[in-house]
């Protein structure tokens, strides 16, 4: 994978992720998910509250509804 430096974008560790290389959130690609489908599951890795909150305010600035900066 092509890493970017898009401002929107969350990088992600081997680590945080269990992939064998490092990955990108990219918040501007929405797509609808059902509930259920967020319910941690057998096998599955969760992220750290930092990563959690930081992917709708991104998802914000992607729309230009906020400046970037906003906590």
């Amino acid at each position: 994978m092509t890493m970017t430096d898009y401002p929107t974008h969350i990088r992600l560790t081997r680590g945080q992720t269990g992939l064998p290389e490092t990955s990108e959130i990219q918040p501007e690609q929405i797509t609808a998910v059902r509930k259920e489908y967020w319910k941690a599951r057998p096998g599955t890795r969760t992220q750290a509250e930092n990563v959690i909150t930081l992917v709708p305010k991104n998802v914000l600035f992607a729309l230009g509804v906020q400046p970037k900066h906003v906590q």
